[in-house]
Order: C-alpha cells, then sequence, then structure tokens
C-alpha cells in the first residue's frame, strides 16, 4: 500500500515537472504549448480522482485485521 501511495505521488511529482517543462515538449513533439498543458491537466485530475476513490474505499490508513 505504502509503495502504492508513493507511486501516486511520483506520477504527481512527474506532471509537475512536464507543466514546467511544457514549452521545451511543444517545441520537441511540435505541438502548441496549450496541447501539452491541456494533456497534463486531463492526467492530473484522473490521477487527483484515482487517489480520491482510494481514500474513500480504504480509508486514510491501512486497516489490518480489524
Amino acid at each position: 500500500m505504502i509503495r502504492r501511495k508513493a507511486l501516486y505521488v511520483a506520477i504527481a511529482a512527474l506532471l509537475t515537472v512536464v507543466a514546467v517543462l511544457s514549452m521545451k515538449l511543444s517545441v520537441i513533439f511540435l505541438v502548441s504549448q496549450e496541447v501539452v498543458i491541456g494533456v497534463d491537466m486531463a492526467a492530473a485530475l484522473v490521477l487527483f480522482i484515482v487517489i480520491v476513490r482510494k481514500i474513500r474505499r480504504d480509508g486514510w490508513a491501512v486497516r489490518r485485521n480489524q
């Protein structure tokens, strides 16, 4: 469970880096900067929804043997 939470944090950090580097990525992929930011925002929204659903399902802490 802790590994999954760490994975979510790593993905969120990666999305932040992508947002910061969106200007360079737009040049690399030959698309506008708005497209890169839009895709990044969509990915962040999906990640946020996944995290909220897992928190609602599992709770904030892992319950063992209860």
